[in-house]
């Protein structure tokens, strides 16, 4: 189970920098989002295949 989850780690990180080296050499992207950046990818790597709930906008009375 460790191994699986050490290679999963591993697969996101090794994507998350080929995603955001692309993104980095094709657009300007100041050193100090970087950080954020390399988050957020590998944030939305991590949760792919997750459920996701979206609130439904409450109706407004007439």
């Amino acid at each position: 189970m460790q191994d699986l989850e050490l290679e999963m780690k591993e697969t996101l990180i090794t994507l998350t920098s080929d995603i955001v080296a692309a993104h980095v050499s094709n657009n300007d992207v100041d050193v100090a989002d970087l950080p954020s950046l390399i988050t957020n990818v590998y944030g939305a790597l991590a949760n792919l295949g997750e459920k996701v709930e979206v609130e439904e906008p409450k109706p407004q009375p007439a």
